[in-house]
């Protein structure tokens, strides 16, 4: 996305007459990569404002919402991060997709998130994260293979108290099941947290 902000501009837009198309009025994205030989911070600085301010623009005269999933990888892994791309870009329509399982295994709030950002979640991702302990304290937090995504209801986030701080804090969009537990199948998994979630959800 940051590398080549022009050719992303023109991509998002596609993007977003798509979502008008298909009727939804929010569009998901990723905040990009580090560039190359700077920070997260740096880069956020950088590039962040080039591709989202135009984006943002363009995604609310057709009333759409832009959302950014805070995938760890990208350069919104913690809330810090969240605040300066919030800044750099300045626009309403610009907030989150909110998974909370990049939260959970890195330590972070992500029931405190919430209430922080409570104005600015116009997406969730309904993801999980199992933890193995035993693993990590022979690897460390730096270590590899001690925790991994699953279906919800699979792993530790509190789903109960995850829901009832969207409800809080007026959130009346989707609960996404994004499937990436290699331990049950494409169709299984997803009935099976659509089952668990109905627990939460009216």
């Amino acid at each position: 996305v940051l590398k080549d902000p022009a050719k992303s501009v023109e991509g998002l837009k596609k993007a977003a007459d798509r979502c008008v198309e298909f009727g939804t009025d929010v569009l998901c994205v990723l905040a990009g990569l580090p560039l190359e030989g700077k920070t997260k911070e740096e880069s956020i600085n950088h590039a962040l404002a080039d591709v989202y301010k135009p984006v943002c623009k363009y995604a609310a005269d057709k009333g759409l919402k832009v959302a950014m999933e805070n995938w760890y990888a990208t350069c919104i892994q913690d809330f810090s991060l969240w605040d300066l791309a919030l800044e750099v870009v300045g626009a309403d329509n610009f907030g989150f997709n909110y998974d909370p399982s990049h939260l959970l295994w890195q330590g972070i709030d992500y029931v405190g998130g919430v209430r922080m950002y409570a104005d600015r979640i116009f997406h969730t991702h309904a993801k999980d994260t199992s933890i193995d302990d035993s693993i990590r304290r022979r690897v460390g937090y730096l270590g590899r293979g001690w925790w991994r995504y699953t279906i919800p209801g699979r792993g530790r986030v509190d789903w109960g108290e995850f829901v009832s701080a969207l409800g809080k804090a007026g959130y009346k969009g989707v609960l996404s099941i994004e499937h990436e537990d290699g331990s049950v199948g494409k169709e299984e998994g997803l009935v099976l947290g659509k089952k668990y979630l109905e627990n939460f959800v009216i």
